[in-house]
């Protein structure tokens, strides 16, 4: 699945954790800031990007309403679908209570007005429950083959959270705490001695 994040730039924080969600259940997820850098054509980028997705999220808010480059990229994403054979779709994803447009206004949308990422994630995704969007993200993480360090405790490490170092740099520490008897663990990193 080919997603294309059209959205405000107000509304960034939501749609990066929405984005973030989506690429870990295996979606191609195409964000201005993961795909732009300083010197690019902002224009060329989008069109590449719109060109590139097969499923336009647009979404909407307060924000997004009126501001011309989310205007822009829905009609685009609406022109596209409408071409003979196209797969293109475009979903909205209400953000608050803002009026979908009318143009767009009967299209089944996702709900995010809560902030409930996964089940907007499920819905995005296809996913009829949470089991198969862990599952998803179980698959992308052993295809992805990150090297993973679990702590007894849970905590999960793919790298230094100080300096990136992989986790063959990260000591594991165990402390205890005999008049309690419980276990405490930290992290210690070879790279840059934290």
């Amino acid at each position: 699945m080919k997603l294309f994040m059209s959205h405000n730039h107000r509304d960034k924080p939501r749609v990066r954790a929405l984005s973030r969600q989506l690429q870990l259940a295996g979606a191609d997820v195409w964000l201005d800031e993961w795909e732009m850098r300083p010197g690019d054509s902002i224009p060329l980028k989008v069109n590449e990007g719109l060109q590139t997705m097969n499923q336009i999220l647009v979404c909407w808010s307060a924000n997004a309403n009126g501001a011309r480059w989310v205007e822009t990229e829905f009609a685009s994403g609406l022109s596209r679908s409408l071409a003979p054979g196209s797969d293109v779709r475009v979903i909205p994803v209400v953000l608050d209570d803002t009026p979908l447009p009318t143009i767009i206004s009967h299209l089944l949308w996702v709900d995010l007005r809560a902030d409930a990422v996964d089940a907007a994630v499920n819905s995005i995704m296809g996913f009829q429950n949470d089991a198969e969007r862990l599952k998803a993200i179980q698959e992308a993480l052993v295809e992805s083959d990150i090297e993973v360090l679990t702590l007894a405790d849970g905590q999960v490490y793919v790298c230094c959270d100080n300096c990136g170092a992989p986790v063959s740099e990260l000591i594991v520490h165990e402390d205890i705490d005999e008049k309690h008897d419980d276990i405490y663990y930290s992290v210690s990193c070879r790279a840059c001695g934290r």
